[in-house]
């Protein structure tokens, strides 16, 4: 049976920690070790543990010579036939490792379309040589956009054959069957409120102040209207800002949740006003649900929206746009099912066939 390793920062929850684990427990069968470079845990450790071997090998550095030698003994010690990196840029020196090791299949997984660092000229430096070690020392490159590559390696078309790009699956068989009425009364929300919703952890990129200074406005003006989030660290980025707005008692804050596609039904819509995205699962989810959405305009969340909702994309740092979007939407609420695309997103982001061409590169 053929070994495959698959490298992630931790195993917190995030969107290439959510694939990876969703992968892992489509693809039953198959001998695999996640490793993960941080000696952190996280909300998703549980569920890895009980699909593959879990190690924990430890900050590694940027140029520390000592911890890539000892990375080089575990490979050539488990004796891997594929090693995927999820780290995007950063998996170039894991990988150059895997090299020297005589791995013969070596992924590097971009999930990002933009590094999530605040640019020094020292990281900018850094990053164009990682880039350069990543290509070298990968088989294959991968990304679930096209942004993505468009962005970390603008010369991709030059070399296709090195390259593909596989979106996110989810298995529409999970989707929640809980109705909106059950879903609002295990939150404690009104049933006549308008409930605007968002999932994501708490980062610059996924835009939670354009949130909050929507909700500020359109609370002062509609009574009904709720912000219901959730995601890793929402509650401590945000939760002294809502209550010096005075609006604690229209924001429900639930951290990580491990059931959103319950929590999704309880809303009208989902709001997803991100700077940068590789391809998020939660707005795949909120689709798939059946939910309208209002989304950034930018590319990587252009690639997988259908065409005659191309035209309702917002501008996520236009504060007027995107209050105005979301009050068309309050205004005009006995309409709502015509911006639903739930039916086009099950026939596009359909798990199997997705994770199938992922394993396909495996192996």
């Amino acid at each position: 049976m053929k070994r495959f390793l698959f490298i992630i920062t931790s195993p917190s929850a995030g969107g290439a920690e959510t694939y990876l684990i969703r992968f892992l427990e489509y693809a039953k069968g198959i001998e695999t070790t996640v490793l993960c470079k941080k000696s952190v845990h996280g909300e998703l450790e549980e569920r890895y543990k009980a699909v593959s071997r879990l190690e924990f090998i430890g900050y590694l550095g940027l140029v520390n010579p000592l911890s890539y030698i000892r990375l080089v003994s575990f490979f050539r010690r488990n004796k891997y036939d594929a090693v995927c990196d999820f780290t995007g840029n950063f998996s170039g020196w894991d990988l150059l490792c895997a090299e020297v090791a005589h791995v013969p299949v070596r992924i590097a997984f971009y999930r990002e379309s933009r590094n999530q660092f605040k640019p020094t000229l020292f990281k900018r430096l850094y990053a164009k040589v990682i880039t350069q070690v990543t290509r070298y020392a990968s088989t294959r490159i991968l990304s679930n956009s096209f942004e993505a590559l468009n962005h970390f390696h603008p010369y991709w078309k030059k070399e296709k054959e090195k390259y593909a790009v596989i979106y996110n699956g989810l298995d529409m068989s999970k989707l929640s069957v809980m109705t909106r009425t059950d879903a609002r009364k295990s939150l404690c929300l009104p049933q006549d409120a308008f409930v605007v919703c968002h999932s994501g952890r708490y980062s610059d990129a996924k835009n939670h102040k354009m949130i909050l200074r929507c909700a500020k406005e359109l609370c002062d003006k509609y009574r009904d209207i709720v912000f219901v989030l959730a995601g890793r660290g929402v509650r401590e980025g945000l939760g002294d800002v809502v209550e010096k707005y005075g609006l604690s008692d229209r924001f429900i804050m639930l951290g990580y949740r491990n059931d959103v596609l319950d929590v999704l039904k309880c809303a009208d819509v989902f709001y997803f006003p991100s700077l940068n995205e590789g391809q998020p699962n939660a707005l795949i989810e909120a689709m798939a649900t059946g939910l309208p959405f209002i989304a950034s305009d930018i590319p990587s969340i252009k690639e997988m929206v259908p065409e005659d909702r191309m035209a309702d994309l917002i501008d996520p740092d236009d504060l007027q746009a995107n209050v105005s979007a979301i009050a068309n939407l309050y205004d005009n609420r006995d309409r709502l099912s015509n911006y639903v695309c739930d039916r086009w997103v099950r026939e596009h982001f359909d798990a199997p066939r997705l994770f199938d061409l992922f394993l396909f590169e495996l192996i």
